[in-house]
């Protein structure tokens, strides 16, 4: 994957196999990113959803797994 969330795909495939589920705050996924989120990704729970095209497809369809 290549684009501004490449670095958080590749944070979360760099995870052991046997973690079954990681929690990052806002914050910590900035630092990942070495930028900002946009503003509905704070917002709006859609944001973090399942994409099939876009910029966060490749890593949400993959490793998003959201909390209630």
């Amino acid at each position: 994957m290549t684009g501004k969330y490449a670095p958080l795909e590749h944070h979360l495939r760099g995870l052991p196999a046997s973690q079954k589920e990681a929690t990052l705050s806002f914050e910590q996924i900035e630092g990942i990113l070495n930028d900002k989120l946009p503003p509905s990704a704070y917002q709006y729970l859609a944001w973090w959803a399942n994409q099939k095209e876009g910029s966060r497809r490749s890593i949400c369809m993959d490793e998003c797994r959201l909390a209630g």
